[in-house]
């Protein structure tokens, strides 16, 4: 019994130390507490496993999709090879598989030396597990090629670091402890990482508490995470921009840039609020959710922050949206409080520029009548009701790719001023062509085609004029890109199922937070990669058009 029952506390003392190890090598555990931003595949071999499930990994082992794949490796591999070497480019293979583990990068320090001399600490952390060794002698053999410069190892408390001493270039050191080799420019850096992953965890990035709840709320449990210590960034920017000021050192060619005052500016748009950014990424059998979030206390928020709060009102796709579109959003922020909102902040952050602004806004429509009033016609007339839908791009190419069919919708209780101040206000506004401006009629409805420049031609040809189509209906001042476009949108939608009586949709946006956030987004790949698909089925040569023959 007494053999038992000490077998048993050594296997669980083994469980326990095995997990402290784990819990130690996570990325927060070994960055100092001073990390200013992080990114980090936590655990390597864990995130291709979850990725393996994702639908999108199942889609690229299709078998349609296979010949397109192997097309792309044909003219993608040659061109790696011949720009960076066929050794250099197996032995940067070879190493790659050796990252097992964590895999993390990230900057710490002051801020405000940072800024003054230019140079951050950094520091690059990765996990290979079982591949130590092979991780090692990849890093060696990769330094002995370069013939001017000096090895000096140096054994530490729980590890090695080596350290390399080029001839014209700053010192950089390689620290290695069981599994983990970490890079750094000073010692220091490499040091505490090591220190840190046997258990000396003192320090940590794990004791910042904006960090630990940003971590708790969502990056915990992530096979991706990104993390930005804004905090102190920005705090350090004012400082350093306002003692530029003081000393005469800021730019004084610039009448906007020598009128401002940086803690003024900063404080307007609301970024002295901003204390972090957290993004978390997960992979599961449906795909890839991400989360997003930006630590901003609501009494703090002002300018730019106040414009990401939202009504709780629904933002359902409305029935004439169809299940078919490629993207679709929908923000219910009031549109004339939120023009407002931006002359206020732009006249807080710099007068010189509100005045500017202020102006066009009075002035707009003015040329043509000069009592035209576009505050009262235009912005006075707007809701609380934002949309956008895409539909998927016609061809597969520059042009056509950049340039979704789309259509704009601003709710109104009023839609037809807004159309008729609109078209009053178009010549003010600095669209091309004003004067050339024409009314057609679709359906019983009152078009407007106003001319919007010419088409961007990226793929080269002769430029085109592009238009864009208004009319008022169903509450909404529409704006289209396409004609057919708004002709369904007057006819009551396309035909087909209605995108918020979609199964898939409605699911999705249960996962997001539900209908009634005042804020939604969403994109349905398989729209916006059907004709991409169908391009290569048809030439596996065409995603040459797109991203050239050498992307290196």
């Amino acid at each position: 019994m007494k053999t038992r029952c000490i077998s048993l506390f050594a296997i669980a003392l083994i469980a326990i130390t095995s997990l402290q190890a784990n819990a130690a090598h996570r990325p927060e555990n070994l960055l100092p507490n001073d990390t200013l931003f992080v990114v980090s595949v936590p655990d390597m071999d864990e995130a291709i496993s979850k990725f393996k499930e994702a639908s999108g990994y199942r889609f690229f082992n299709e078998p349609f999709m296979q010949p397109i794949i192997q097309k792309a490796k044909q003219d993608l591999m040659p061109e790696f090879t011949k720009t960076f070497g066929e050794e250099d480019a197996k032995e940067f293979f070879d190493f790659i598989k050796t990252v097992k583990g964590q895999f993390t990068f990230a900057i710490y320090g002051s801020p405000m030396k940072i800024m003054e001399d230019d140079k951050p600490q950094f520091v690059v952390i990765w996990d290979a597990k079982d591949k130590a060794a092979e991780a090692r002698k990849s890093i060696e053999k990769s330094i002995k090629k370069i013939e001017t410069t000096r090895i000096v190892n140096e054994k530490v408390p729980g590890g090695e670091i080596m350290q390399l001493i080029p001839k014209d270039a700053d010192k950089a050191f390689f620290g290695f402890s069981d599994s983990i080799v970490v890079l750094s420019p000073g010692k220091k850096g490499v040091q505490d990482v090591i220190r840190r992953a046997k258990g000396g965890l003192g320090n940590s990035l794990q004791e910042n508490p904006i960090f630990r709840a940003d971590n708790s709320r969502i990056m915990r449990n992530s096979q991706f995470i990104a993390w930005l210590n804004l905090d102190v960034i920005v705090d350090a920017a004012v400082k350093i921009m306002t003692a530029d000021r003081k000393d005469g050192a800021a730019d004084t060619t610039n009448p906007f840039a020598a009128a401002m005052d940086p803690a003024q500016f900063f404080s307007a748009l609301g970024l002295r609020a901003l204390k972090s950014i957290a993004l978390g990424m997960k992979y599961d059998s449906n795909g890839s959710e991400v989360d997003l979030f930006l630590k901003a206390p609501k009494s703090m928020r002002k300018g730019i922050i106040s414009l990401l709060d939202t009504e709780q009102k629904s933002s359902a796709p409305p029935r004439f949206v169809s299940a078919d579109v490629a993207k679709f959003s929908r923000w219910r922020k009031n549109a004339r409080e939120l023009i407002e909102s931006i002359e206020n902040t732009v006249r807080e952050a710099s007068p010189m520029m509100a005045g500017l602004f202020s102006m066009m806004i009075d002035n707009a429509g003015k040329a043509n009548n000069p009592g035209f009033d576009f505050r009262r016609e235009f912005i006075g007339n707007l809701g609380d009701d934002i949309i956008q839908i895409v539909h998927a791009p016609r061809a597969f190419t520059l042009d056509a790719l950049s340039s979704p069919p789309s259509l704009y919708l601003l709710g109104s209780g009023n839609a037809q001023a807004l159309l008729d101040a609109a078209k009053a206000a178009q010549s003010g506004m600095g669209v091309p062509g004003g004067p050339g401006a024409k009314e057609e009629e679709i359906q019983g409805n009152r078009v407007l085609v106003m001319p919007a420049g010419v088409k961007p031609n990226l793929g080269g040809g002769k430029p085109e004029p592009k238009f864009m189509y208004l009319t008022a209906a169903r509450g909404y001042l529409a704006i289209a890109t396409e004609r057919d476009l708004l002709e369904d949108f007057i006819r009551g939608g396309r035909k087909g199922g209605a995108l918020a009586e979609s199964p898939e949709f409605r699911s999705l946006a249960e996962r997001a937070g539900g209908l009634d956030t005042g804020w939604l987004f969403y994109e349905n790949p398989g729209q916006t990669i059907e004709p991409i698909l169908s391009a290569l089925k048809k030439d596996p040569d065409s995603w040459q058009s797109l991203f050239g023959g050498n992307p290196f």
